[in-house]
């Protein structure tokens, strides 16, 4: 198999080598016909087989290597540069329940009630009214909302339990699972509901330095249905399922809040998780330096996130060079001892 793959992956690089070499050529480039024809080209292929040569050419001609620019690239990037190389990306530290509460707390945006201490699995008073969740999880596996002593909702699968018992069945998998483990270590949160009753939806910001780009619309039960959003409201086709036809959309007050959140971070991208309450109140749900499926994108949208990745890293440096600080960021990410507070707001 392992050959196989390295012929394949030969052939394709030798391939796109020679359409690049026979569309992108000195003294016919200029003439707008050709160079339609190699934009076409340069829209598909990889671009590690663009030659120096031929890049100064298409440089000349002011055309694009559509996949040059890849926010799929960028993941893998700094997972590389994370696990191989060391470099951290401090946006990482607000992936952490207790330091990014303290950082939304420091710029008084709302977030969901807690306990000061985190709790083991056997200490939890399952009450109505709250929501468990592991304190390091993704995509809501582990997730419970108590919202009576005979129905409670399993967020992940979209199924309602019926009583503790069959949620510590469920927790004893989790907890044991070979494959993704997950610690005895669980938040207790106040139960949110929007303004019909219903479990509060999720609103994903995909915010770029002080920009959202787009916005997730998430409604998880009865069945995991989402939607999304531009910047202005406007739904769009980003290649992920969009089956929410009822959504709710947006505000410009939750963007405006949103931005001002994004640009007190020293990191080109982090997705600002929220659950909507009503048309205009959004309450903070953690923090998403690298969002899930993000390799489902369309190549568009793709080429888009890795757009505004680079634009978001060029105004840090900008801001930075003219001497701004993080505080915020800075004071909520510092080693130290106490245990996460209930919000007041």
């Amino acid at each position: 198999m392992i050959q196989r793959l390295k012929h394949l992956l030969q052939e394709t690089t030798e391939t796109s080598l020679e359409a690049v070499k026979s569309t992108v050529k000195r003294g016919t480039i200029g003439n707008p016909e050709n160079q339609a024809q190699a934009q076409e080209v340069l829209n598909i292929i990889p671009p590690h087989t663009v030659p120096h040569p031929r890049l100064r050419l298409i440089e000349k001609a002011r055309l694009s290597i559509r996949r040059g620019v890849s926010f799929h690239s960028i993941m893998i990037q700094r997972s590389e540069a994370s696990r191989h190389l060391n470099i951290k990306d401090p946006v990482w530290r607000l992936d952490r329940k207790k330091v990014g509460y303290r950082f939304v707390d420091s710029l008084a945006f709302r977030r969901p009630q807690t306990p000061k201490t985190l709790k083991s699995f056997g200490e939890i008073d399952p009450r109505p009214g709250i929501v468990i969740k592991p304190v390091r999880s993704t995509g809501a596996r582990g997730v419970f909302a108590i919202v009576d002593t005979n129905k409670i909702i399993d967020i992940k699968r979209g199924k309602t339990l019926t009583s503790w018992e069959q949620v510590e069945k469920r927790v004893a998998k989790l907890l044991s699972s070979s494959t993704r483990t997950i610690k005895d270590q669980w938040l207790i949160e106040e139960l949110l509901v929007d303004e019909h009753g219903d479990l509060a939806r999720d609103l994903k910001f995909f915010a770029f330095y002080g920009k959202v780009l787009f916005v997730q619309e998430i409604k998880r039960f009865p069945t995991f249905k989402a939607t999304f959003w531009d910047r202005n409201g406007v739904p769009i086709v980003t290649g992920k399922p969009a089956e929410l036809d009822d959504g709710y959309g947006i505000s410009q007050e939750m963007i405006d809040t949103i931005e001002k959140i994004s640009a007190e971070i020293p990191s080109p991208f982090v997705r600002i998780d929220t659950y909507r309450l009503n048309d205009n109140e959004i309450v903070f749900g953690e923090f998403t330096p690298r969002p899930g499926q993000f390799e489902e994108f369309d190549l568009d949208t793709d080429r888009l996130l890795g757009e505004e990745w680079l634009l978001a890293e060029n105004r840090i440096l900008n801001d930075a060079l003219d001497g701004k600080k993080f505080t915020a960021f800075n004071d909520a990410i510092a080693p130290r001892k106490e245990t996460v507070k209930p919000s007041t707001t």
